[in-house]
């Protein structure tokens, strides 16, 4: 019995040191997330650039500093139009679910913390909580933070259905626009 404690203590740490390193070289690769450098980037297919599209996407709901419209451009940059609004879409609503699910694990008591730091995320929240559904797709049309607002619905415990559903109908304004502008820069030089 002693020995499983071990051997799961030790794979916890071995996970711990292993995200731990992961953190730390993301961290420090993000400021180079920008369009030129994402595009620019020479990546060794087109299955690695989709992927690395997706993992990007997948990494904006836990580290708010990248900015959704540089995912949104770039994957327009590079792709063409139909396939890169299908990668968007797929990326922004894993982006969506891990911050929802990040949320539903933190709780409402410590995601009401994060959000007490930004008192007019706060207020609005408040002031909006019993149209829970409807704030999904609102507040895609809204400068309230994308993550701040999954967690948030995390949290409450919206149906995860309900809140992908009117979340990605908001979104879809501002993707397909940025996805496609995107398109038109790699035509238009």
């Amino acid at each position: 019995m002693n020995i499983i404690k071990k051997a799961s203590l030790s794979k916890t740490l071995v996970i711990i040191l292993l995200l731990t390193a992961t953190g730390i070289l993301v961290v420090q690769s993000i400021r180079f997330v920008t369009v030129d450098n994402i595009v620019n980037y020479p990546f060794a297919s087109i299955y690695v650039a989709v992927a690395a599209m997706l993992v990007l996407y997948c990494l904006k709901s836990l580290i708010v500093v990248i900015p959704i419209s540089v995912l949104y451009i770039s994957t327009g940059i590079l792709f063409p139009p139909i396939p890169a609004l299908i990668i968007a879409f797929v990326g922004v609503t894993c982006s969506l679910s891990i911050g929802y699910l990040y949320g539903k694990r933190l709780g409402e008591e410590k995601v009401q913390e994060v959000i007490g730091r930004h008192k007019k995320v706060e207020a609005f929240l408040t002031k909006h909580r019993s149209r829970l559904k409807y704030m999904c797709f609102i507040s895609r049309l809204s400068p309230i933070p994308f993550d701040l607002f999954s967690m948030f619905s995390g949290a409450v415990k919206i149906s995860f259905w309900k809140f992908l559903f009117f979340s990605l109908l908001g979104i879809s304004v501002k993707i397909v626009p940025l996805v496609l502008a995107g398109s038109t820069i790699v035509n238009v030089f």
